[in-house]
């Protein structure tokens, strides 16, 4: 198991992983990094310092059993079976995940940005109506937010979660 910012394995120290209120869990060094201490996923808002956090035993235990490695098929551009990986190129599922998921990540980010500088700048002047456009904005901000953190969360996942999420990232974004 991995923390879904770094993408680093989970370990008992420096990756140490800690579980916020919201129930999502990332290592104790990524969330050391967060300067606005708000969950990567649904944005809210955490107290106290990382090291502090509670851990998030399930997946300390987890630790010790070593999860089945998944390849993808450079040739076949699918996930690997036994046929691939014996006789094709191939690469960890997670890695060719990730590198495809990047462009629409950083897409999201961008859109998500775009949103917070729009409602900082109606908030700014908000007035009756105005305050029910930043409300709108922020659920899509939060909505937005939501589809990474499920895109970045199935980057392990079986395929038609994956597939799932990568169309929602697109409708979303």
């Amino acid at each position: 198991m991995e923390c879904n910012i770094c993408l680093e394995p989970f370990d008992a120290t420096e990756r140490r992983p800690k579980v916020l209120r919201c129930g999502h869990s990332y290592c104790v060094k990524c969330l050391g990094r967060l300067a606005d201490k708000k969950c990567p996923v649904d944005m809210k808002v955490f107290d106290g310092e990382a090291v502090e956090l509670p851990d998030c035993f399930i997946v300390l235990q987890n630790l010790q059993v070593p999860l089945p490695q998944r390849f993808w098929c450079i040739s076949c551009e699918k996930e690997a079976d036994a046929a691939c990986v014996e006789d094709h190129p191939v690469r960890s599922l997670r890695k060719a995940r990730v590198q495809e998921a990047a462009p629409r990540v950083e897409a999201l980010q961008q859109v998500e940005a775009t949103l917070e500088e729009m409602v900082d700048a109606v908030d700014a002047a908000a007035r009756g109506a105005a305050r029910d456009l930043c409300e709108t904005l922020r659920g899509k901000q939060q909505r937005l937010a939501a589809v990474r953190g499920r895109l970045q969360a199935t980057l392990g996942a079986e395929a038609a979660t994956w597939e799932q999420a990568k169309k929602d990232a697109e409708v979303e974004g």
